[in-house]
Protein backbone atom coordinates (compact mmCIF):
# COMPACT_ATOMS: atom_id res chain seq x y z
CA UNK A 1 0.00 0.00 0.00
CA UNK A 2 1.72 2.96 -1.09
CA UNK A 3 1.56 6.44 0.76
CA UNK A 4 -1.22 7.87 -1.80
CA UNK A 5 -3.55 4.41 -0.91
CA UNK A 6 -2.99 5.33 2.73
CA UNK A 7 -3.68 8.46 2.42
CA UNK A 8 -7.15 7.46 1.13
CA UNK A 9 -7.60 4.77 3.52
CA UNK A 10 -6.79 7.48 6.56
CA UNK A 11 -9.99 9.46 5.17
CA UNK A 12 -12.76 6.59 4.38
CA UNK A 13 -12.13 5.40 8.09
CA UNK A 14 -11.89 9.16 9.55
CA UNK A 15 -14.72 9.73 7.60
CA UNK A 16 -16.72 6.60 8.91
CA UNK A 17 -15.92 7.42 12.28
CA UNK A 18 -17.21 10.88 12.18
CA UNK A 19 -20.62 9.54 10.81
CA UNK A 20 -20.85 7.02 13.16
CA UNK A 21 -20.30 9.62 15.79
CA UNK A 22 -22.77 11.71 14.51
CA UNK A 23 -25.44 8.74 14.29
CA UNK A 24 -24.53 8.74 17.97
CA UNK A 25 -25.07 12.18 19.67
CA UNK A 26 -28.25 12.36 17.48
CA UNK A 27 -31.38 12.19 18.87
CA UNK A 28 -33.56 9.18 18.44
CA UNK A 29 -35.53 8.49 15.26
CA UNK A 30 -34.40 11.98 13.93
CA UNK A 31 -33.61 12.81 10.83
CA UNK A 32 -29.53 13.30 11.09
CA UNK A 33 -29.11 10.31 12.93
CA UNK A 34 -30.87 8.03 9.99
CA UNK A 35 -28.64 10.47 7.74
CA UNK A 36 -25.41 9.64 9.84
CA UNK A 37 -26.54 5.87 9.70
CA UNK A 38 -27.06 5.81 5.51
CA UNK A 39 -23.74 7.79 5.12
CA UNK A 40 -22.08 5.03 7.56
CA UNK A 41 -23.45 2.13 5.23
CA UNK A 42 -22.24 3.68 2.51
CA UNK A 43 -19.19 4.19 3.28
CA UNK A 44 -18.92 0.87 4.70
CA UNK A 45 -17.88 -1.61 1.74
CA UNK A 46 -14.63 0.90 1.34
CA UNK A 47 -14.19 0.80 5.24
CA UNK A 48 -13.90 -3.28 5.15
CA UNK A 49 -11.80 -3.46 1.87
CA UNK A 50 -9.40 -1.23 4.12
CA UNK A 51 -9.64 -3.68 7.24
CA UNK A 52 -9.15 -6.35 4.59
CA UNK A 53 -6.39 -5.21 4.03
CA UNK A 54 -4.67 -3.87 7.42
CA UNK A 55 -5.96 -6.21 9.91
CA UNK A 56 -6.99 -9.67 8.25
CA UNK A 57 -7.09 -11.32 11.50
CA UNK A 58 -10.30 -8.77 12.72
CA UNK A 59 -13.49 -9.94 10.77
CA UNK A 60 -15.38 -6.96 8.85
CA UNK A 61 -18.34 -4.74 9.71
CA UNK A 62 -21.57 -6.26 9.35
CA UNK A 63 -24.63 -4.66 10.31
CA UNK A 64 -28.21 -3.97 9.68
CA UNK A 65 -29.48 0.39 10.11
CA UNK A 66 -28.89 0.15 13.35
CA UNK A 67 -26.15 2.98 14.58
CA UNK A 68 -25.08 0.84 17.77
CA UNK A 69 -23.82 -1.76 15.41
CA UNK A 70 -21.12 0.45 13.91
CA UNK A 71 -20.14 1.93 17.20
CA UNK A 72 -19.65 -1.10 18.86
CA UNK A 73 -17.12 -2.35 15.68
CA UNK A 74 -15.25 1.09 16.06
CA UNK A 75 -12.34 -0.88 17.83
CA UNK A 76 -11.70 -2.65 14.51
CA UNK A 77 -11.49 1.06 12.72
CA UNK A 78 -8.83 2.60 15.51
CA UNK A 79 -6.64 -1.03 15.01
CA UNK A 80 -6.72 -0.04 11.29
CA UNK A 81 -5.60 3.32 12.04
CA UNK A 82 -3.12 1.98 14.33
CA UNK A 83 -1.54 0.45 11.56
CA UNK A 84 -1.65 2.83 9.66
CA UNK A 85 0.31 4.87 11.99
CA UNK A 86 2.83 2.60 12.32
CA UNK A 87 3.44 1.96 8.40
CA UNK A 88 4.18 5.92 8.31
CA UNK A 89 6.58 5.03 10.79
CA UNK A 90 8.49 2.57 9.19
CA UNK A 91 8.71 4.12 5.92
CA UNK A 92 11.92 5.73 3.98
CA UNK A 93 11.17 8.08 1.02
CA UNK A 94 14.49 7.61 -0.97
CA UNK A 95 16.25 10.84 -2.62
CA UNK A 96 14.54 9.18 -6.25
CA UNK A 97 11.14 9.33 -4.22
CA UNK A 98 10.80 5.89 -3.90
CA UNK A 99 9.19 4.29 -1.24
CA UNK A 100 10.39 1.80 1.02
CA UNK A 101 9.87 0.43 4.45
CA UNK A 102 12.67 -0.20 6.78
CA UNK A 103 13.40 -4.06 6.98
CA UNK A 104 13.75 -4.24 10.78
CA UNK A 105 10.25 -3.33 12.38
CA UNK A 106 11.20 -0.70 15.03
CA UNK A 107 9.87 -0.41 18.38
CA UNK A 108 7.72 2.17 17.99
CA UNK A 109 5.60 0.08 15.62
CA UNK A 110 4.47 -2.22 18.43
CA UNK A 111 1.42 -1.68 20.85
CA UNK A 112 1.84 1.83 22.17
CA UNK A 113 0.61 0.71 25.65
CA UNK A 114 3.73 -1.84 25.55
CA UNK A 115 6.06 0.63 24.55
CA UNK A 116 4.54 3.47 27.43
CA UNK A 117 5.76 0.68 30.34
CA UNK A 118 8.94 -0.35 28.83
CA UNK A 119 10.30 2.84 27.47
CA UNK A 120 11.85 4.51 30.77
CA UNK A 121 14.09 1.73 31.42
CA UNK A 122 14.38 0.81 28.05
CA UNK A 123 15.79 4.94 27.81
CA UNK A 124 18.45 3.80 30.49
CA UNK A 125 19.52 0.33 29.47
CA UNK A 126 17.78 -1.58 31.22
CA UNK A 127 16.44 -3.85 29.22
CA UNK A 128 15.43 -7.08 31.90
CA UNK A 129 13.20 -4.51 33.37
CA UNK A 130 11.46 -2.91 30.18
CA UNK A 131 10.34 -6.03 29.13
CA UNK A 132 8.72 -6.78 32.91
CA UNK A 133 7.37 -3.75 33.30
CA UNK A 134 5.46 -4.55 29.86
CA UNK A 135 4.47 -7.78 30.68
CA UNK A 136 3.15 -6.29 34.26
CA UNK A 137 1.06 -3.67 32.04
CA UNK A 138 -0.45 -6.36 29.48
CA UNK A 139 -1.36 -8.29 32.63
CA UNK A 140 -3.21 -5.46 34.22
CA UNK A 141 -4.39 -4.35 31.09
CA UNK A 142 -6.16 -7.99 30.94
CA UNK A 143 -7.50 -7.71 34.43
CA UNK A 144 -8.98 -4.57 33.43
CA UNK A 145 -11.21 -5.35 30.61
CA UNK A 146 -12.68 -8.88 31.55
CA UNK A 147 -12.85 -7.29 35.09
CA UNK A 148 -10.93 -10.43 37.00
CA UNK A 149 -8.42 -9.60 39.46
CA UNK A 150 -8.45 -12.99 41.45
CA UNK A 151 -6.03 -14.45 38.81
CA UNK A 152 -3.33 -12.93 36.98
CA UNK A 153 -0.31 -13.79 34.48
CA UNK A 154 -0.36 -17.43 32.81
CA UNK A 155 -3.50 -18.78 34.88
CA UNK A 156 -5.59 -15.31 33.70
CA UNK A 157 -4.57 -15.92 30.11
CA UNK A 158 -5.69 -19.52 29.98
CA UNK A 159 -9.24 -18.42 31.42
CA UNK A 160 -8.86 -15.58 28.72
CA UNK A 161 -8.91 -17.04 25.54
CA UNK A 162 -10.39 -20.17 26.47
CA UNK A 163 -12.47 -21.53 23.43
CA UNK A 164 -15.03 -23.09 26.05
CA UNK A 165 -18.23 -21.21 27.27
CA UNK A 166 -17.56 -18.29 29.26
CA UNK A 167 -18.47 -19.46 33.15
CA UNK A 168 -19.46 -17.41 36.07
CA UNK A 169 -16.64 -14.75 36.91
CA UNK A 170 -14.70 -15.55 34.22
CA UNK A 171 -15.40 -13.56 30.97
CA UNK A 172 -13.47 -15.03 28.01
CA UNK A 173 -11.12 -12.86 24.78
CA UNK A 174 -13.02 -14.40 21.15
CA UNK A 175 -11.17 -14.00 18.20
CA UNK A 176 -13.26 -12.18 15.78
CA UNK A 177 -15.06 -14.21 13.17
CA UNK A 178 -17.02 -17.13 12.89
CA UNK A 179 -16.55 -19.13 15.69
CA UNK A 180 -17.16 -22.32 14.04
CA UNK A 181 -14.81 -21.81 10.87
CA UNK A 182 -11.51 -23.49 10.88
CA UNK A 183 -9.20 -20.50 11.44
CA UNK A 184 -11.17 -18.95 13.66
CA UNK A 185 -10.73 -21.71 15.99
CA UNK A 186 -7.47 -22.21 15.35
CA UNK A 187 -6.66 -18.69 16.03
CA UNK A 188 -8.63 -18.88 19.62
CA UNK A 189 -6.23 -22.03 20.13
CA UNK A 190 -3.25 -20.56 19.24
CA UNK A 191 -3.91 -17.19 20.91
CA UNK A 192 -4.77 -18.90 24.37
CA UNK A 193 -1.51 -21.16 24.26
CA UNK A 194 0.94 -18.41 22.91
CA UNK A 195 -0.32 -15.59 25.67
CA UNK A 196 0.21 -18.26 28.69
CA UNK A 197 3.52 -19.01 26.49
CA UNK A 198 4.47 -15.18 26.58
CA UNK A 199 3.71 -14.93 30.68
CA UNK A 200 5.88 -18.09 31.81
CA UNK A 201 8.87 -17.98 28.99
CA UNK A 202 9.08 -14.16 28.35
CA UNK A 203 7.40 -12.58 32.08
CA UNK A 204 8.39 -14.87 34.22
CA UNK A 205 12.25 -14.86 33.74
CA UNK A 206 11.90 -10.94 32.99
CA UNK A 207 10.38 -10.65 36.92
CA UNK A 208 13.36 -13.38 38.74
CA UNK A 209 16.50 -13.07 36.72
CA UNK A 210 18.99 -10.87 37.80
CA UNK A 211 20.86 -10.21 34.47
CA UNK A 212 20.36 -7.26 32.29
CA UNK A 213 19.84 -9.08 29.03
CA UNK A 214 20.74 -7.35 25.46
CA UNK A 215 17.92 -5.05 23.44
CA UNK A 216 17.96 -7.23 20.66
CA UNK A 217 16.46 -10.68 22.69
CA UNK A 218 14.11 -7.54 24.65
CA UNK A 219 13.21 -5.78 21.94
CA UNK A 220 11.58 -9.69 20.17
CA UNK A 221 10.11 -10.07 23.76
CA UNK A 222 8.63 -6.64 23.57
CA UNK A 223 7.20 -7.51 19.89
CA UNK A 224 5.47 -10.81 20.85
CA UNK A 225 3.99 -9.01 23.95
CA UNK A 226 2.48 -6.55 22.01
CA UNK A 227 0.72 -9.42 19.69
CA UNK A 228 -1.05 -10.50 22.80
CA UNK A 229 -1.93 -6.60 23.92
CA UNK A 230 -3.75 -6.30 20.63
CA UNK A 231 -5.46 -9.49 21.46
CA UNK A 232 -6.39 -8.25 24.73
CA UNK A 233 -7.34 -4.91 23.64
CA UNK A 234 -9.48 -5.90 20.43
CA UNK A 235 -10.99 -8.86 20.50
CA UNK A 236 -14.57 -9.39 22.13
CA UNK A 237 -15.36 -9.82 25.47
CA UNK A 238 -18.01 -12.46 25.96
CA UNK A 239 -19.65 -13.07 29.32
CA UNK A 240 -21.28 -15.36 30.95
CA UNK A 241 -25.33 -15.01 31.14
CA UNK A 242 -27.80 -16.98 33.60
CA UNK A 243 -29.45 -19.20 32.30
CA UNK A 244 -33.08 -18.96 31.46
CA UNK A 245 -35.20 -21.18 33.55
CA UNK A 246 -36.78 -23.74 31.44
CA UNK A 247 -40.55 -24.31 30.71
CA UNK A 248 -40.81 -27.52 33.16
CA UNK A 249 -39.27 -25.18 35.55
CA UNK A 250 -41.25 -22.48 35.66
CA UNK A 251 -44.16 -24.48 35.90
CA UNK A 252 -42.55 -26.22 38.63
CA UNK A 253 -42.02 -22.62 40.58
CA UNK A 254 -45.79 -21.28 39.54
CA UNK A 255 -47.19 -24.68 41.07
CA UNK A 256 -44.92 -24.20 44.26
CA UNK A 257 -45.77 -20.63 44.34
CA UNK A 258 -49.75 -21.39 44.05
CA UNK A 259 -49.29 -24.15 46.61
CA UNK A 260 -47.65 -22.15 48.96
CA UNK A 261 -50.59 -19.29 48.97
CA UNK A 262 -53.01 -22.31 49.37
CA UNK A 263 -51.66 -23.68 52.66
Amino acid sequence: MDQKARNAAVDVLSQYRVEVKRARDSRLLSAQRRAAIKAANDLLPRVNAVLLRLVPDMEPISVSLMWQQHDACLNRVYRAEEVLGDWDSMTEVRADGTEIVQFGTPLNALDVDILEAARHDWDHGHWRQAVANAAAMLNKRAQDRLGVHDISDSELMSHAFNPDPPKENRPRLRCPGDPASTTARAMQDGAKLFAMGAFMAIRNPAVHWTWNGNPAMAGEQLAALSIVAHWVKYWDVVRYKLPMPGTAELLEQINASQAGKRQ
